[in-house]
């Protein structure tokens, strides 16, 4: 049964000035709203209603539960409505590494911007060099150069970069210019 459906009935009645209008707004039949309206009149130990063929009218005891009634409803929805929106919002705690370079340099202005779109998120960065284990550290994932090295993890890579080699004139003219990274432990790397 859906909260406060003995309320919302009422109120529906109340403000339709019908069984039959408040039912079908409802998606219920007139015959389920009234036992629905009786049952929450039962509970209340009060008439709410007075019923006639023709006609609805509150009662004295139904004057003085409605505006609680229609505010315990207009809650409802304030609620229901803030649930949803935050139902698909990202929240809570992410943690992960990245390499000390990349996570100094590049994620602060990434994080701020994703803290900003989604306040509820938070960040716990372990920057590192060394690859940690995810399963065993904790993390929710984790950034590197590689792919991961168990098959119990899974890879996507996010950008594709192309590693250079820089070296000032004065060392290329001592030891040359390595023409391949198998060159390089010749040239004192």
């Amino acid at each position: 049964m859906k909260p406060l459906w003995g309320i919302r009935i009422f109120c529906a009645v109340v403000e339709q000035k019908s069984f039959v209008s408040a039912a079908r707004q409802l998606g219920t039949s007139p015959s389920s709203a009234t036992r629905a309206l009786q049952a929450l009149e039962e509970e209340l130990g009060a008439m709410l209603l007075a019923r006639s063929s023709k006609q609805v009218e509150l009662t004295m005891a139904g004057e003085t539960y409605y505006p609680a009634a229609r505010q315990m409803l207009d809650l409802q929805q304030q609620a229901e409505d803030e649930l949803s929106q935050q139902a698909g919002a990202p929240r809570g705690l992410l943690r992960f590494s990245a390499p000390e370079t990349l996570g100094r340099e590049l994620l602060p202005a990434v994080l701020g911007r994703l803290a900003d779109t989604h306040p509820g998120l938070r960040f716990e960065v372990l920057y590192s060099d060394s690859t940690l284990e995810p399963i065993r550290d904790k993390l929710d994932f984790s950034i590197r150069g590689a792919f991961p090295a168990s098959s119990e993890l899974i890879g996507h890579p996010l950008w594709h970069y192309r590693r250079h080699l820089y070296a000032s004139p004065d060392y290329v003219a001592r030891h040359g210019a390595p023409q391949s990274p198998s060159d390089l432990p010749s040239t004192g790397w």
